[in-house]
């Protein structure tokens, strides 16, 4: 009998100290998947607001639950029909946010959403990528729809999604400010941010008629806050998944004004690919704050609350298992 593997489970919804450590039977890879040991998860602010119950409204999953949309490892058993990966190659992956589970020591990963990890990057470094690229590019190409020469004003700059749409953004052609406090400036302007501006001292809703798009990346601004900014034609797309927020959305369909739209990120190994050739080119590359092992998880979760971190905090394994 193989032996089983660790995971990060929580059973109800609660405060960081719910997450516990629990030994599982390793999975077995069906038609399609991939069985991944992994080396980092990713953790990202959707990770613990399941755990507090906040998306209760959208949340049909059963306990116990494991956190955890991304994952970078290696492969160690594929299904039936995988031609595309072998034993033994570095891959990273988003897992679906509603099902997750990429806290654990092995995870299976439907092998259409896996890409080949670039030699240049660590897996840690793979592990801070697919999600809050995901959320960028679907956020500014599909949601924003934003175009070569346009100005975009990314609020949450210095945060997980915010590094990635600054230097997403520069790399298709727009003009890039960034918002985020005065610490971080240093950061997003390394990102290729053409301008940046410190919350603490400045409101860039006073920038009247100064954007194409605002892309609020950390989710605390609403369309009646930010109007002002946006020219005619002007687009807000926001990471809020709340009510307010798509009712917001619902109706900016039907009023005149600017477009609203919520982003809602999903798995993309097309996109995700994508992502993975600008980091080749160099006009991307991961941001991690800190790492924490895999059983640290609640405090992982303490410290992402704090919304300090500058890009991404990483899960580390000790164990990963090759068989």
């Amino acid at each position: 009998m193989r032996a089983p593997i660790q995971q990060v489970q929580f059973d109800t919804y609660g405060p960081p100290r719910v997450l516990t450590c629990a030994p599982v039977p390793r999975p077995t890879a069906g038609p399609q998947q991939l069985r991944v040991a992994v080396h980092a998860a990713g953790v990202n602010p959707v990770d613990w607001r399941y755990r507090q119950g906040q998306l209760k409204w959208i949340d049909w999953a059963s306990f116990p639950r494991t956190p955890g949309a991304d994952v970078a490892g290696v492969v160690v058993a594929a299904g039936a029909g995988v031609d595309d990966f072998r034993v033994g190659d570095r891959v990273c992956a988003m897992l679906d946010t509603r099902r997750a589970g990429g806290y654990a020591e092995q995870v299976l990963v439907p092998a259409a959403d896996a890409v080949a990890i670039p030699s240049a990057l660590t897996m840690v470094e793979a592990a801070g990528l697919p999600l809050v690229t995901l959320t960028a590019i679907q956020a500014l190409r599909d949601q924003a729809k934003l175009q070569v020469g346009e100005h975009v004003l990314i609020n949450g700059a210095s945060g997980g999604v915010g590094t990635m749409a600054v230097q997403w953004a520069k790399a298709h052609g727009a003009t890039v400010t960034g918002v985020c406090s005065h610490r971080n400036i240093a950061l997003v302007e390394s990102l290729g941010a053409d301008a940046v501006i410190d919350y603490t001292q400045e409101d860039f809703a006073r920038h009247t008629g100064a954007f194409d798009v605002i892309f609020d990346a950390f989710g605390n601004r609403s369309i009646s806050d930010v109007a002002p900014a946006l020219r005619l034609g002007g687009r807000f797309v926001t990471t809020d998944i709340t009510p307010p927020s798509l009712g917001r959305m619902v109706g900016s369909w039907i009023m005149p004004g600017p477009a609203v739209r919520v982003v809602v990120v999903e798995p993309s190994g097309p996109d995700l690919r994508h992502a993975m050739q600008l980091v080749r080119t160099g006009a991307l590359r991961p941001v991690v704050d800190r790492t924490f092992p895999l059983c640290d998880a609640a405090e992982a979760h303490r410290y992402s609350e704090t919304h300090r971190a500058q890009g991404k905090i990483v899960l580390v394994t000790d164990a990963h298992g090759t068989s």
